[in-house]
């Protein structure tokens, strides 16, 4: 199978190669959903259900500091949905707040630890396949297709744009409010402006609203 530019390797590892990205999906689904259906503060059932998960990294041959790296840069997001969410828990009140948001904490990691795994695993494009033999809306995963392919560019243009703001002020102070939230906005116009120019160049080599892809 060839690479797609930006698309992550597959990881060497047997199941990874065995294993059909649609039982895989699947299964990480059912994990998350019996994640989620785990009462509050049942702690033991949540250890339980991260040893399993812990085994499964292991026996995909995933190093943990593939995963570890981007699920600590998620924790800041899970604790401060899961602070914000405890306020309005029914679960508040018999539990108390702190632990209410630890538990909440607790289960959005762990969701999010599955979908790293995943991700980890396969491919992108596999894993787009997957979800293609699922019958998922094919809006939804074009748009996956299309946010994976392109968000480097995106990455490349803001550094571009930080060098050329280098370039003029002569400086390396950090941005102002004022200096970041114009340089989001050029970001933005440019990315329109690119995306019409892309839609463009697909209506003139065919494009019919289907994305087709090389499978294996």
């Amino acid at each position: 199978m060839s690479s797609e530019p930006g698309i992550a390797p597959l990881t060497s590892s047997w199941p990874s190669r065995l294993i059909d990205p649609r039982a895989a999906i699947a299964l990480a689904t059912l994990y998350v959903v019996a994640v989620v259906a785990v009462p509050l503060a049942w702690w033991r059932t949540l250890g339980g259900l991260a040893l399993g998960l812990a085994f499964v990294i292991g026996v995909l041959g995933i190093t943990p500091r593939a995963i570890l790296g981007r699920w600590m840069g998620l924790l800041l997001v899970v604790a401060f949905i899961s602070g914000t969410a405890a306020f309005a828990s029914a679960e508040r009140a018999r539990l108390g707040l702190i632990p209410t948001a630890l538990a909440m904490a607790a289960k959005s990691a762990l969701a999010a630890a599955t979908m790293l795994t995943l991700t980890s695993a396969y491919p992108f494009i596999r894993l787009l396949a997957g979800l293609r033999g699922l019958h998922a809306p094919g809006l939804f995963v074009d748009s996956l297709y299309f946010m994976e392919r392109f968000r480097y560019l995106l990455v490349d243009e803001l550094d571009r744009m930080m060098i050329a703001r280098r370039a003029r002020t002569f400086r390396r102070s950090s941005l102002a409010w004022g200096l970041l939230t114009g340089l989001l906005g050029g970001l933005f116009l440019r990315t329109l402006e690119r995306s019409l120019r892309v839609h463009d160049a697909m209506l003139s080599r065919g494009w019919t609203g289907e994305l087709k892809v090389l499978d294996e």
